[in-house]
């Protein structure tokens, strides 16, 4: 009986992810509805983005970094052992309005096993056989020009718009279509098409079941445009390697959230965000990978997000703080710590200060945030870093460089 017990247990342990997505944001929602003020960044010469959000600058000698995704963090253990065990694939999707420039975030339930009351994106783990083997012709996946951004272990990144596209669906009820002979694209919602919902079902307990609801319409993967790709720290005895997109759109959007994982949701400006852990240290707002992807995307001009896509996975290493022992560093690719020769199984360092030695010279590209509450007073340490889109997520914005030369952002 007790060997069965704990058969059971691991089937769980392995099926069940520990909670779908990464992390987040606990904002009220009459916070999260008001209009954020105005912020432009500070020409210092290093930064965080709390002096990001508060200080003034000129667009000659703005300072920010592009990258994004879904950073998939679990609220398990660290163990420095875990650098030697691999991790799962997972998916997700960065709704945002254009016009509105706000993002769709999901506020997980208050009773959730797993951060509970913050929000997320939509998003998962990515369903290898089911949803490699979704049928191709029922998509228009050949209309796909972006380069796609290369995952380990795939040829492509096929699986991972199909799987972000169902978790989409699941979480939601918004199912991306491409009427399959005008080549209409829809945003269709179980709030309009009831008769969804019992697909929707089916596709939650089953997800092979997915294609099966294609006719007159192919699933509109083409829409998802790639943006970023974060790696769990190897601290993390659970860890997953997350592919991000963005799905930019105009028109009305209803959602029709998924009870049994979200208690509510809301359209957020990206700055809100970020004026919320910054007026807030003591309070666990956004985790890193999230507060550093919106950041990047409140920057980004509508016109530009087909350039913005980060080609190189993040894979943040950490360093504790020996002063501090309620501090973490997430040290990122570019800065003078980061270790190249081992990115994805560096083990977790302790160090002073002194020890990190951060001398004008240096190249600085690292976040920090607090364990208790964790990821509070979250923020972005930036120096030196230029131009360099092959090796890391950072850009020197100047009267050279056209991605923020006409507009600044929500």
């Amino acid at each position: 009986m007790i060997s069965l017990i704990f058969a059971i247990f691991g089937l769980i342990r392995y099926y069940v992810p520990a909670f779908r997505l990464p992390c987040l944001l606990s904002l009220h929602r009459n916070e999260l509805n008001e209009p954020s003020p105005p912020t432009t960044f500070a020409s210092n010469f290093r930064r965080d983005l709390t002096s990001l959000i508060t200080d003034t600058c000129d667009d000659s000698t703005a300072l920010f970094f592009l990258a994004s995704v879904q950073f998939r963090h679990y609220n398990v253990s660290e163990d420095n052992d875990a650098a030697d065990m691999k991790w799962r694939t997972a998916a997700s999707t960065i709704l945002f309005n254009k016009t509105a420039r706000t993002v769709l975030m999901m506020k997980r339930g208050e009773t959730a096993r797993f951060m509970p009351n913050l929000y997320v994106f939509p998003g998962g783990v990515v369903e290898q056989e089911a949803d490699s083997s979704f049928p191709k012709e029922k998509t228009n996946f050949d209309l796909v020009k972006h380069e796609p951004i290369k995952m380990e272990g795939f040829d492509s990144d096929y699986a991972f718009r199909v799987g972000a596209a169902r978790e989409l669906f699941e979480e939601t009820g918004i199912l991306l279509v491409e009427d399959r002979y005008n080549k209409e694209k829809l945003f269709l919602s179980t709030l309009k098409d009831r008769g969804l919902n019992e697909w929707r079902d089916k596709v939650r307990e089953d997800p092979s079941k997915f294609g099966e609801m294609f006719k007159e319409f192919n699933l509109d993967i083409q829409r998802l445009l790639p943006w970023s790709n974060w790696l769990t720290p190897a601290i993390y005895k659970q860890r997953f390697d997350t592919l991000f997109f963005v799905v930019p759109f105009e028109e009305e959007v209803g959602i029709d959230m998924c009870n049994k994982e979200m208690s509510e949701y809301a359209w957020v400006p990206p700055s809100q965000v970020l004026k919320e852990t910054a007026t807030n240290p003591e309070k666990s707002v956004v985790a890193p990978p999230q507060y550093y992807e919106l950041a990047r995307l409140r920057l980004t001009p509508n016109e530009s997000l087909t350039d913005m896509y980060s080609p190189r996975r993040l894979c943040p290493q950490i360093i504790h703080s020996k002063e501090d022992d309620n501090l973490v560093y997430g040290v990122l690719p570019g800065d003078h710590l980061y270790d190249l020769t081992d990115e994805v199984t560096t083990k977790a360092r302790e160090m002073s200060t002194e020890e990190m030695n951060d001398t004008p010279i240096h190249a600085v590209h690292r976040m920090s945030h607090k364990k208790r509450p964790h990821y509070a007073d979250c923020k972005v340490h930036i120096q030196n870093i230029e131009y360099a889109k092959e090796k890391v997520h950072l850009f020197v914005t100047n009267e050279d460089n056209y991605f923020f030369k006409s507009r600044r952002g929500a």
